[in-house]
């Protein structure tokens, strides 16, 4: 049976059983998702002999003994907890879930885990009439009044859940609470930590180059060496010194390294991972004000971002973590970063990576950005005219004669027209005007003198992309919220009166783009009918290089997840899901260089409910590889012949384009050890 007609018949067969589980009165509900134990479930006829018989059909174990039904994704899981009624919170062992829009099964397995998830309030995964629905009841009852479900975040996994108990001096008696130091039953207070003091002055690293935010702020030439910059909690002090080596005034202070600094006003100030150190909900609130006060243009503030690592980190403690070295560390969800920052300044941030954002004092310094951001690179190699290839004879000998003498003026300002689609002002062309209207006249006139010696293709092409960047750029700025046109800065008005006409005709073409994200049909289309990147069932695959050429609907797609996660161009590819509102950002090991570059981290956005979650690919025999990943680039990409080559080797040893995933790297090396070659694919030499 084919894959479509597989997953119309568990669909099916799913449907009713996925329902009714939703209408029963049981479960637990977290994060949108109910979990039911199966033996409790109350399904309108014959409940176990319709379970039995689902789950011998898809090979899945006894063992599983709980349902997890999210009915926002439309999933299916088994969860199996062994121990579900022996301990007070049993380790999840392994799970299968199914896809009810695809059929697609996915096997998971914790059983060699350190640190797997367990359950908390177990009762209300049965019924009322459970033998033990009152014991498990009161267990909860005791752990919440010692406050042990506070921080509900990082309390899902047994290394936390462990290390809390300890802290508060704890532990179990079967399904009792019971102090640790006597093994007398708890009796409903509050349990109170043991005293200490976070370490604060342990959290500074050495640094060996520029930080990420510094580096980012410079690669958008907003760090320049006319800009001043003032590190707000600068740690050792390794950015100042880069940044003074680069010629660019800067100076910090730390309350530990630096506490002799002056913190003084400066153009760019950054609070570099400082935020998530301070244990202190009120100091923070404190400390971001403080910075953004500093900042006469752009404050940087970053930290660290919760990932699927984040909770085998440390001990809960109030809001984050302790570590093994009594610092503190706060775990920031991206959109819980973003949502603080607008919270406290009451000014939009703009996501620049994970953990990175940018706060502007102008907004028009903030709309100024976001359109440069969403301007297509053009490829001027792909254009059919080129700029200083051979031109036409021009008839006219004024024309001619103008040219000679004016040559390069003229070239400069055909590359502006390119640059921008449009005719230039005098502002853009600076201190290019006063020449140009000395030798043409008047704008128009040096207008017609360069198309008649170029032609108009080029800049008809030109301009459909500015048009599109416009597009992209208006659909984006307004995702959150309005933008109005007094905020817009003066090149962004003229392009909007040469493009669309006036503001209204831009807003409403870009609010038509940015609903059409919303409708899965659309972007189902588009991607099947994209021209580049590699095409499944599920999604569309590219690389980040070809995300302008992408339909403006696609680019606003994947811009919105931009929005959300900080910079697509920091991934190596992108998944852009065709139904499920979802972009993920996939990051590779040397990708470039590696014929089978190692998947290192996953960034999911979820374009419906703004969620973020960031998966670490821990390495190991299970680490993910890219096969065949000329698929992914464009056909212009320097290495895809090289590329090409190793596919076709990996064709012959029995792998092919349609495999999904592929081997695991445990897998792939067992492969090549069985048939003599090495990871180049050539004959292993015999020693």
């Amino acid at each position: 049976m084919d894959r479509k007609h597989y997953a119309e018949n568990l669909k099916e067969e799913t449907r009713i059983l996925f329902e009714e589980i939703l209408q029963s009165d049981l479960g637990k509900e977290v994060g949108g998702s109910l979990y039911v134990h199966i033996a409790e479930v109350s399904l309108a006829k014959e409940p176990a002999s319709k379970i039995k018989k689902f789950v011998e059909k898809l090979g899945i174990s006894e063992i599983f003994n709980v349902m997890k039904v999210n009915p926002r994704n439309r999933k299916l899981s088994f969860l199996s907890y062994p121990d579900f009624s022996k301990t007070p919170h049993p380790a999840l062992k392994g799970a299968v879930t199914i896809n009810l829009e695809t059929g697609n099964v996915r096997k998971s397995d914790f059983s060699k885990s350190e640190n797997p998830p367990i359950l908390h309030r177990k009762e209300l995964l049965v019924g009322l009439n459970h033998p033990k629905f009152a014991d498990w009841k009161a267990l909860t009852e005791a752990e919440e009044a010692a406050g042990l479900y506070k921080n509900i975040k990082i309390i899902g996994y047994r290394k936390n859940w462990e290390a809390l108990l300890d802290e508060v001096g704890l532990t179990y008696d079967g399904h009792s609470l019971v102090h640790k130091s006597d093994g007398k039953p708890f009796e409903g207070r509050n349990a109170t930590p043991q005293k200490f003091k976070v370490q604060r002055h342990k959290t500074a690293i050495k640094r060996y180059k520029l930080s990420k935010p510094i580096q980012t702020a410079i690669e958008y030439n907003l760090i320049t060496s006319e800009t001043t910059v003032f590190d707000y909690g600068c740690g050792r002090g390794d950015d100042l010194k880069g940044l003074a080596h680069m010629g660019i005034t800067a100076a910090g202070w730390d309350p530990v390294h630096a506490p002799n600094g002056t913190k003084e006003k400066a153009d760019v100030v950054n609070l570099g991972f400082v935020l998530n150190v301070i244990e202190d909900q009120n100091e923070r609130v404190q400390v971001l004000r403080e910075s953004y006060a500093l900042a006469n243009q752009l404050l940087i503030v970053s930290s660290m971002i919760a990932s699927s690592a984040t909770a085998s980190q440390g001990r809960p403690y109030k809001d984050g973590i302790l570590t093994s070295r009594n610092t503190f560390q706060k775990y920031f969800q991206q959109s819980e970063l973003a949502e603080f920052i607008e919270k406290v300044l009451r000014v939009s941030p703009v996501a620049v990576g994970l953990g990175i954002f940018y706060i502007f004092q102008n907004r028009q310094d903030h709309q100024t950005f976001l359109a440069k951001r969403s301007r297509r690179r053009l490829n001027w190699d792909s254009l059919h005219r080129r700029l200083y290839g051979e031109r036409p004879t021009p008839s006219a000998t004024k024309r001619e004669r103008l040219f000679e003498e004016h040559g390069e003026l003229l070239e400069s300002f055909w590359r502006k027209m390119l640059e921008i689609g449009r005719l230039p002002s005098k502002n853009e062309l600076g201190s290019d005007y006063s020449a140009l209207m000395s030798a043409c006249g008047s704008l128009p006139r040096a207008k017609r003198f360069v198309l008649d010696q170029y032609g108009e293709d080029d800049l008809v092409v030109a301009a459909a992309s500015r048009t599109q960047d416009i597009l992209v750029y208006l659909a984006l700025a307004n995702f959150k919220h309005n933008v109005p046109w007094r905020e817009l800065p003066e090149e962004l008005k003229l392009d909007i009166k040469a493009f669309f006409g006036n503001y209204k005709n831009a807003q409403d073409a870009g609010q038509k783009a940015l609903f059409a994200i919303g409708n899965p049909n659309v972007i189902s289309r588009l991607c099947d009918e994209a021209k580049s990147g590699h095409l499944d069932y599920q999604a569309l695959y590219l690389h980040r290089e070809l995300i302008t050429a992408l339909d403006p609907v696609l680019r606003i797609y994947v811009g919105a997840g931009e929005i959300l996660y900080g910079n697509a161009h920091l991934a190596d590819i992108i998944k852009i899901h065709k139904r499920s509102g979802k972009v993920t950002f996939l990051i590779y090991d040397k990708f470039e260089k590696s014929p089978l570059p190692e998947l290192i981290q996953r960034v999911k956005v979820n374009l419906r409910t703004q969620r973020v979650d960031v998966f670490e690919q821990e390495k190991g025999a299970w680490q993910q590889l890219l096969y065949f990943k000329e698929r992914f680039v464009g056909k212009d990409h320097p290495l895809r012949a090289k590329w090409e080559k190793y596919s076709r080797k990996l064709r012959k040893i029995g792998l092919h384009d349609n495999m999904g995933l592929g081997p695991s790297k445990e897998a792939f090396l067992a492969m090549l050890e069985e048939t003599g070659l090495t990871l180049n694919l050539n004959k292993r030499r015999k020693v």
